[in-house]
């Protein structure tokens, strides 16, 4: 499943953190390092397993550890309504 940033919200990296701004709401989300690079990831095809290894990899955690966080960032990301889920055949705007 491949993910994107919902329309009317824009995305900026700053530092090691990624800002995301709903101009609809006036909210501003503020992702830390990890969840910046969880989003990006997805919002590029990359799916929830490989994301998982590429975690390990990257912070040195666990397997089990990077799955449960994947998982919170990615639930996180669903009851903020940041991004919306779009089919592969479907193009990227």
């Amino acid at each position: 499943m491949r993910y994107r940033l919902k329309k009317g919200f824009i995305k900026q990296k700053i530092d090691k953190e990624t800002v995301i701004f709903d101009a609809d709401t006036s909210t501003l989300f503020t992702l830390n390092e990890s969840a910046g690079y969880v989003f990006n990831k997805l919002t590029k095809g990359v799916d929830r397993e490989e994301i998982a290894r590429l975690m390990v990899k990257r912070y040195g955690i666990s397997e089990k550890r990077a799955k449960k966080d994947l998982n919170d960032i990615i639930s996180d990301f669903e009851k903020k309504k940041i991004f919306e889920k779009i089919s592969s055949s479907t193009s990227q705007t």
